[in-house]
């Protein structure tokens, strides 16, 4: 299914159908995320599918584009601007992983997550590491990409 994420903004996602692009709108309360355009790459064709939306949006509005097969993502040669998380596992989550992970997209801070889910510092930082190792990405900001389009889907079925 070849399909975009626009989150937040329902002009980003009517320029991107006009360009004949299926796109879904999300919303999520982090700040880094506004305005954005969520792509998702399973192999280098999807990458070369949404040239012509790269193309015309790269300087209006921030790309993200999520990566989950690491052939697709070394054979992409050309450096683009845009924000790419890497994911090569889309992983069975247990349900502890899902409430940390729906914590971390409603909290900016550590701190936040800790007293929403009433764990220690030492828990956050395992679960944290474990989650990142896992789905092998690097920041917390990616954790909270890659939750924002997978826990939403999930949310949706």
């Amino acid at each position: 299914m070849k399909k975009v994420f626009a989150v937040g903004n329902v002009m980003l996602k009517a320029e991107v159908e006009r360009m004949g692009f299926r796109c879904e709108l999300i919303s999520a309360d982090i700040p880094s995320l506004k305005d954005a355009l969520i792509i998702r790459i399973r192999r280098q064709s999807d990458y070369r599918f949404f040239e012509p939306l790269k193309k015309e949006l790269s300087g209006k509005v921030r790309l993200i584009y999520i990566f989950f097969n690491p052939v697709a993502e070394s054979e992409v040669s050309e450096c683009t601007r845009g924000y790419f998380v890497k994911s090569s596992k889309l992983p069975v989550l247990t349900m502890k992983e899902r409430n940390f992970l729906d914590a971390l997209m409603r909290n900016e801070l550590a701190k936040g997550v800790c007293i929403d889910l009433g764990i220690t510092r030492a828990t956050y930082s395992s679960y944290k590491k474990n989650l990142l190792c896992r789905l092998g990405l690097r920041t917390v900001e990616d954790l909270r990409f890659w939750a924002v389009i997978n826990l939403r889907a999930d949310h949706g079925r």
